[in-house]
Order: structure tokens, then C-alpha cells, then sequence
């Protein structure tokens, strides 16, 4: 969050309103918005105090500061772990060398921190350097380590937990794979499919300069890519738009959402909102991720500490709606979304599996189940509080999640 990455750069790790306020435009709040009504829906992460007459501070909660700092140390612990994602991108890329901000757009997928030049990039100078491009700063790949030219995919192979080798396969072999419930192919595409899939495991680290962009062997070469990129995300996903900034870097399609839709035994696209996601299938059991990062249940923990306050805002709204006498407690509909980055905790990104991926050329079809009912306890005759707009739209949003559980790994 913004918010909290503003106030574990200040002293004591707390600011006045008043700073606050200073801060509003790159924070995106617009001056409408009351600052300590913002502040009073999250109690549950930050609390308030008055230092002096009239001088109101701010701070994370102690359950959410204990959760912060937790983070950081994960992160200090993974260091290592960060570096080396940043070296398998350089490695991939054509040049061995990439812009500082198409890595920035990856930076909280990746787990990167903020500040990750400075931080990381500035005390590896054995490993790469920053330089100055036409197109701006990049850092480019100053050792290559075979150790790490071996791919998710490979090590894979190699425990056992995918289906068949990445060698070349029989038909009869390959056709075994297991994919989603109701996915209806249609004839020419199990046989494309599985002439796809009968090539030669095209490693992301190797040479590919020579490939001709629009051959099989392209594709082959950029499904691996995205496969190891999305399983170097903490949560295995990325928003599409992120990797067409890499189309030259990685000699991707200019029609990369079309391939990854063309290989939904691979890649799983999400419709949802705004920004198309594409998800790792494999390293997922319905919209759950069978393996999580522990920087992911650290968020898993932050969003526990949000929806507590929702729950809490639902009991208490009948009693915020009439009181018309303190404006700092009136709670506007629309505040909810100043806070983007927590909302965005809330909802998981808006980027949960929405069970209707377009696809021109294969037959798929998602809508396996209806979304599960959250009326249990009218249906147990109990009285349900009023709950305003947007906590029905949002509990809505989380029930069509837990109903997203269909699609079996492939």
C-alpha cells in the first residue's frame, strides 16, 4: 500500500494529518475527501492520536505494524532469492538487457521492493549494471550463471509434478493431459494442440534471435518465457499489460494475448475488470493457489485485517447513517475508492478467475457452476443486519471467488 510504504519512511513510523494532507496527490486522494473518515474505515491497520492541542497523528496499528515488520524481514531474508529473479529476466531478455521501468511495472508482483536500484540492483555490482539507453536508464547483465539457466518447467520435470516430459511425446501420450472441466475442443485444435506439444521443450534461456517471429517454434520459445516469468510472481499471475512492454525483449507476438488464450492447458486469462491477468494454471486448484509464497500469506493476513473492518463497518452503518451531527464520521459510498492499493487487498486485484475468457479459436467454455449462494443465514430464518451497496457488491465479489473452484490443474 502507499499509504503504508509513506509511513515506514517517517521517524517512528507515524505523520500528522496535516502531512498527510500535503501528500493527497501522490497518494491519488482527491481534497474532497475527509482524511480521518479514510482513516476511521481501516481502524483495524491504522489507529489515530492527539499529540499536543489539536495536532492529530496517525500510525499502522500495532497488529498491522507487527505485520509490516515481518514483511520486511522476509524480504531481507530473500534477498538473494529477488536478485536472482532480476538476473533470470536479463537472462531471457534477447540483449541481456532491459529497462529499469518495464522491471518497475513487475516490481510487486516479483516481490521486489520499491527502492529495488538502490537497494538491490547498486550491491550486485557483479552481477549487472545501470545503463544509459536512448530509452532511458536499463540494467543490463554483467555474468551469466547456467545455474540458474534451468527453468521452472525443468525442475518440474525432473520432481515429477507435471503429466509428461517435455521431450517429444507420442499423440496418444500427450492427448492424456488433463485439462479444466467442460473444456470442448473442437477437432483442429486437440490436433494443433498436441503437434504443439509434441516439440522439443524450448528452454526461455536459450538463443532465439534466429527464430522467425511468426513460427511455431516462436511460440513454443515465448509460452516458456511466460511460464517461467509468471512462475518467478509471488502469486503466479500478472496483469497481460506488463509483458507487451517486453514484446521486443522477448520477441513476443504483437498478438500476445491471443497466444496465451491459444494454450489454455498452459495459461489461464482472466477478463475480469479492467486489466486482463494471466494465470499459471498449473499452480493453481480452482482460484487457489496450491502453493503459497509467505509474502502471500503475509497479504492473506493484511486482507483478514481489512474485511474485519468491513464486517465491523456492516454492524455499525445503521448507527453511522444517523448520525448527522459529526461530519469526520459520515461515510461516503465512494471513499472506499481513494484507497486503491487496499482495495486492491480487498478484492484480490480484481483479478480473480471470472469464468468467461474470450477465445476465438477454441470452443472453451468456463461457466462450470453457478456462483454459491450467501443467503445461508436467511435461509436458517436469522435476521441479517442492512448492509450498504458496496459491502454487498464486494461479499459478492468474494463469493464468486470461493465459487471458482472448478477448474481442476492440469
Amino acid at each position: 500500500m502507499k499509504l503504508k510504504e509513506l509511513l515506514a519512511k517517517e521517524p517512528g513510523m507515524c505523520m500528522s494529518l496535516r502531512e498527510l494532507g500535503k501528500k493527497r496527490k501522490k497518494l491519488g486522494l482527491e481534497k474532497s475527501r475527509r482524511l480521518v473518515t479514510l482513516l476511521k474505515r481501516y481502524s483495524a491497520i491504522f489507529e489515530m492520536f492527539e499529540e499536543g492541542a489539536s495536532n492529530m497523528y496517525f500510525r499502522l496499528s500495532p497488529t498491522a505494524e507487527e505485520l509490516f515488520l515481518e514483511e520486511q524481514k522476509l524480504k531481507a531474508e530473500m534477498e538473494s532469492v529477488l536478485v536472482n529473479k532480476i538476473r533470470k529476466l536479463l537472462m531471457m531478455s534477447i540483449d541481456k538487457t532491459l529497462l529499469l521501468y518495464k522491471i518497475s511495472h513487475m516490481k510487486r508482483d516479483l516481490g521486489l521492493p520499491d527502492d529495488f536500484k538502490v537497494n538491490l540492483v547498486e550491491k550486485y555490482p557483479q552481477f549487472f549494471k545501470v545503463v544509459e539507453l536512448q530509452s532511458g536508464p536499463a540494467l543490463e547483465l554483467t555474468s551469466w550463471d547456467p545455474e540458474l539457466a534451468v527453468s521452472a518447467w525443468e525442475r518440474n520435470v525432473e520432481d515429477g509434478s507435471v503429466m509428461f516430459n517435455v521431450k517429444n511425446k507420442p499423440l496418444k501420450q500427450v492427448g492424456k493431459r488433463r485439462y479444466p472441466r467442460k473444456f470442448h475442443f473442437k477437432q483442429k485444435d486437440i490436433v494443433s494442440l498436441r503437434k504443439f506439444h509434441d516439440m522439443s521443450y524450448f528452454s526461455p534461456y536459450s538463443e532465439f534471435a534466429h527464430l522467425e517471429p511468426t513460427s511455431r517454434e516462436a511460440e513454443k520459445h515465448a509460452c516458456a518465457v511466460v511460464h517461467e516469468i509468471l512462475s518467478m510472481t509471488l502469486e503466479k499471475r500478472l496483469n497481460i499489460d506488463f509483458l507487451t512492454h517486453f514484446r521486443r525483449d522477448y520477441r513476443f507476438s504483437q498478438q500476445i494475448h491471443g497466444m496465451l488464450v491459444r494454450h489454455p492447458e498452459l495459461f489461464y486469462v482472466s477478463l475480469k475488470g479492467d486489466r486482463n491477468s494471466v494465470f499459471l494454471r498449473e499452480a493453481y486448484r480452482g482460484s487457489e493457489l496450491i502453493k503459497k509464497d509467505p509474502l502471500v500469506l503475509l497479504k492473506d493476513k493484511l486482507r483478514d485485517l481489512v474485511m474485519q473492518d468491513f464486517m465491523e463497518l456492516g454492524e455499525n452503518d445503521d448507527d453511522d447513517d444517523d448520525d448527522d451531527n459529526d461530519d469526520d464520521d459520515d461515510i461516503d459510498d465512494d471513499d472506499v475508492d481513494d484507497f486503491s492499493e487496499i482495495n486492491d487487498v480487498v478484492d484480490n486485484k480484481g483479478d480473480i478467475p471470472d469464468r468467461e475468457p474470450s477465445d476465438v479459436r477454441l470452443n472453451v467454455d468456463f461457466n462450470e457452476a453457478e456462483e454459491q449462494s450467501v443467503s445461508d443465514n436467511q435461509d436458517s430464518g436469522k435476521q441479517m443486519p442492512r448492509r450498504p451497496l458496496h459491502l454487498l457488491q464486494r461479499e459478492q465479489e468474494m463469493a464468486a471467488a470461493a465459487a471458482a473452484a472448478s477448474v481442476d490443474r492440469w
